[in-house]
């Protein structure tokens, strides 16, 4: 049994268990599990989304709304287990971080049989090697100056997150079609960008998609192809998808990215919005 100490909280990373010190106990999901882990191993400092989803999702296509959700179920099961001073807090526009008051762990930590090579705690070693130890995670002695410190960064940035709120326009960002190259298929209109400084065919892309799932749905997409910012071998892709109102999209992110599984990510999302048209 690996059990890490959060408070008045203990993690048992063989079961994924999460328990209170009157007894009550949540086991965790799998994805939600590694989504914590990966939290705790950075608290104290903000967790980049593109990084949660590289981590936990394994580069597979999702959704910001899925984060969301996986968030929103740890931040459930803390408060049914009363956790104090643990707290998952929201960084507008770039992702999350949690507030521990201080961890306790046991000398070794060994990776549970569930979760996909995702320790609470990297061990400074090769990175396949699957081992994972700690003294302490997060000690309890922060100085105050780091504390000051601490203080001014979130300080800045709610203050950037409300002049964000008020000064920006109504219309998402990513509208302006001046930086993007526009094609038209049947009911599909997409906005292509490719800012990765390596050669993109779109017309591959264009020549894999299904005519017959963009004929009833008017379908806008924004799409953008970008060198990934955890391997610069490889080319990532994210697309801002509205079938009425561009206030309404949703965005999907994809890791690593070629022209013909884009094509197949696009035709996933034409038969998923049919939907919406009828």
């Amino acid at each position: 049994m690996n059990i890490v100490t959060l408070s008045n909280l203990q993690l048992d990373t063989s079961s994924r268990t999460l328990r209170n010190n009157t007894g009550h106990s949540i086991e965790l999901r799998p994805l939600t599990f590694d989504v914590f882990n990966l939290l705790i191993e950075n608290h104290g400092t903000p967790v980049k989304r593109e990084k949660i989803y590289e981590v936990c999702w394994h580069g597979r296509v999702v959704t910001d709304q899925a984060l969301t959700n996986v968030i929103s179920e740890l931040r459930r099961a803390l408060i049914s287990l009363k956790a104090k001073n643990i707290e998952i807090k929201t960084v507008s526009k770039m992702g999350y971080y949690l507030t521990l008051p201080c961890v306790n762990s046991p000398a070794n930590i060994g990776t549970p049989p569930s979760s996909i090579d995702n320790g609470v705690v990297k061990a400074p070693m090769a990175a396949k090697d699957k081992s994972r130890w700690v003294d302490r995670i997060g000690t309890c002695g922060v100085t105050t100056g780091a504390k000051a410190a601490l203080f001014v960064v979130f300080a800045n940035l709610m203050l950037l997150t409300a002049c964000d709120l008020f000064l920006s326009p109504s219309m998402p960002n990513f509208m302006d079609t001046s930086d993007y190259t526009k094609l038209e298929i049947g009911q599909l209109t997409l906005y292509f960008n490719n800012v990765s400084g390596e050669v993109f065919d779109i017309t591959k892309v264009v020549e894999g998609l299904d005519s017959r799932h963009f004929r009833q749905c008017a379908t806008n997409v924004y799409l953008r192809v970008y060198r990934s910012l955890y391997d610069e071998s490889r080319l990532a892709a994210k697309m801002f998808v509205f079938t009425q109102s561009p206030i309404d999209n949703q965005s999907y992110r994809q890791f690593s990215t070629k022209e013909d599984t884009l094509a197949e990510v696009l035709n996933k999302i034409a038969i998923q919005r049919k939907s919406e048209c009828n």
